[in-house]
């Protein structure tokens, strides 16, 4: 009975059951839609938000529509599917923790008689025999949904049983008590802690367990260095083991036991990580065990602290940069700021078009590290990108590229006319122009006066760095262009180009001036 209402399980399917009065007969069943039946006659019970039971894959609960499933999201693998594959429960909360707790056990449904459901307060026990042959009860909060424990006894428990509703007619109140049926014959009573009608597991202390979720601070691939955690708390005079799970707890780091005893009050605590050495990590959770024949740990507050760093990587190359500098730059070298778990990785710097620039480089550190590295033959490029050649992983940190300006490649250098700051007429001397080009380069003087033209033909310097002379025809003008052009793109470096004009008539020596070009020579070799 459920809501006033009559209902009944088939092994498949789920009916209501209505009144017919003067009907063919009393009552009739209509089937409910998209329902499931009934897999084990004592996994049957009725809490005040519907009806809980268990189906042929899982723990269900319905209130007269279509069932909830309350193991799909935390307890799948517990249960047989259509697959028929069932192992240990590994997820998140449950690797075997160092504390000597295992993974939860599947159901051995062979067992049919000892699979159970009862509702008491607020909680759904689920009793069942495993796989290992062995008794275990698993405890959801039915506010949540959640399943919050596995309940541990001693005895091992079949069964438990909420008595509720009658009265207890020695004090007038009403009877409200779990009774559990232990394995060896005898039958039990739940109570509170210190309520004076017991504290202690059948003569043995209470073990107590509490298993964090595994927190990730909104990044789950992004790895962290954790350093230590806050924890808020009360051991009420019990001594407690704690210890921190990384990775969904597929492993540990012992925080220490927290010394109890004669303390109470709410208290503190920072528990360092590796000694405060940290551990990296996805995500962080805590596992806190102890046990208790009299007292009642109380738990407040945990948060980790934490660093965040970069994620580990193989392959993946990094993204080109300029480095801060849109333009030509002529690379001598870089730092690899990483940690390749000590093991030695290989890698190779790439230019623009994807062209690598000498051969493989070596990184090797067990921890985060800066290694400085040199090119044997330095070469200019916009772009520059690390890309690995092996199969092992890092964390880059970052990239620090050594370089100095350079020229960019141009068909065509041409200035704006200039007097060169002279009042009357000037003329030219010489020029000197440094330039690498892999073609003849053309240098010309427009005089803007008349719009004539002197020309002359600068040889290809073959690719290599060259400062090439000239001597320039006596040419009076008041304003001029200058203009330098080939036929393939060349490089023209402002601080070595000069060109040297006087005033007509003067007395001083010539002066040189410097009109086109682009930046090189900042600060040296650093590398």
């Amino acid at each position: 009975m459920y809501d006033g209402r009559a209902w009944v399980f088939s092994s498949e399917r789920l009916f209501a059951i209505y009144p017919n009065f003067g009907g063919t007969s009393d009552f009739i069943t209509i089937e409910v839609p998209n329902s499931k039946g009934l897999y084990m006659r004592g996994c049957l019970c009725v809490g005040p938000d519907g009806v809980y039971f268990r189906s042929r894959d899982g723990i269900y609960k319905t209130a007269g529509g279509g069932p909830e499933s309350l193991t799909d999201k935390d307890l799948y693998s517990l249960f047989p599917h259509e697959d028929g594959f069932r192992q240990p429960f590994v997820a998140d909360g449950q690797t075997p923790a160092p504390d000597g707790f295992g993974a939860l056990v599947p159901v051995d449904d062979t067992q049919e008689t000892s699979q159970f459901l009862s509702y008491s307060d607020g909680f759904l026990y689920f009793d069942y025999m495993g796989t290992d042959g062995l008794h275990h009860t698993l405890v959801m909060d039915t506010a949540t949904g959640g399943w919050v424990s596995e309940d541990v006894y001693r005895p091992a428990i079949l069964r438990h049983y909420a008595e509720e509703g009658s009265r207890d007619y020695s004090n007038q109140a009403p009877i409200h008590e779990m009774l559990l049926s232990g394995i060896d014959g005898n039958l039990y009573q739940f109570s509170t802690l210190g309520d004076g009608t017991g504290n202690n597991d059948n003569g043995f202390a209470i073990a107590g367990r509490i298993r964090t979720r595994a927190v990730d601070q909104g990044d789950p691939r992004g790895h962290k260095l954790y350093g230590d955690i806050f924890l808020d708390y009360d051991t009420d005079c019990e001594n407690l083991f704690i210890y921190a799970g990384f990775d969904g707890f597929s492993s540990f780091n012992s925080l220490g036991a927290q010394a109890g005893q004669n303390l109470t009050g709410r208290r503190q605590s920072i528990l360092d990580i590796n000694s405060g050495l940290g551990q990296h990590a996805q995500n962080v959770g805590l596992e806190i065990s102890w046990a208790t024949s009299s007292k009642q740990p109380v738990f407040y507050l945990w948060q980790p602290t934490y660093l965040p760093r970069p994620v580990l990587t193989i392959l993946r190359a990094t993204d080109w940069t300029d480095d801060g500098y849109p333009g030509a730059k002529f690379v001598q070298g870089f730092y690899i700021e990483g940690d390749s778990l000590g093991v030695a990785r290989s890698v190779i710097v790439e230019s623009d078009g994807g062209v690598q620039q000498g051969s493989a480089f070596a990184f090797n550190s067990s921890k985060r590290a800066e290694t400085p590295y040199s090119f044997a033959t330095p070469f200019i490029t916009r772009l520059m990108r690390i890309v690995p050649q092996d199969a092992h992983a890092w964390r880059l940190f970052k990239i620090r590229w050594i370089w100095e300006p350079a020229p960019d490649l141009a068909l065509n250098w041409i200035t704006q006319g200039t007097t060169h700051d002279f009042a009357n007429f000037f003329h030219h001397r010489d020029a000197r122009l440094a330039l690498i080009s892999s073609s003849d380069v053309l240098f010309s003087l427009t005089r803007l006066d008349d719009s004539s033209t002197l020309s002359y033909m600068i040889p290809s310097t073959v690719g290599v760095h060259r400062k090439q002379y000239l001597v320039v025809s006596p040419s009076k003008a008041k304003i001029v262009s200058y203009a330098v052009t080939a036929e393939t793109p060349f490089r023209l470096f402002v601080k070595d180009t000069s060109i040297r004009v006087g005033e007509w008539g003067r007395s001083d020596a010539y002066k040189v001036v410097q009109p086109f070009g682009d930046l090189s020579r900042e600060r040296g070799a650093i590398i």
